[in-house]
């Protein structure tokens, strides 16, 4: 069994029951840190790079515009 969401503070003693069967007996449950993801990985990625896309192109276009006026004086 897989529980997708949890936390360290769901850590602790579990059981069943079952109308017919009676309660299961009890038993720990940890939790564990998640695993690599490579699909993670990369929609971390896909989000990201817009973002650093943008930055890099606005950084190279204030260092143009701040070397255009220099050449313009020493001509």
């Amino acid at each position: 069994m897989t529980i997708r969401t949890v936390s360290k503070s769901d850590e602790g003693l579990y059981h069943c029951k079952h109308p017919e069967k009676g309660e299961s007996p009890q038993s720990w449950i940890s939790v564990r840190g998640a695993s690599f993801s490579v699909f993670r990985l990369l929609s971390s990625l896909m989000a990201a790079s817009p973002y650093l896309l943008v930055s890099i192109v606005l950084t190279v276009k204030c260092c143009r515009a701040r070397a255009k006026p220099d050449e313009l004086n020493t001509v």
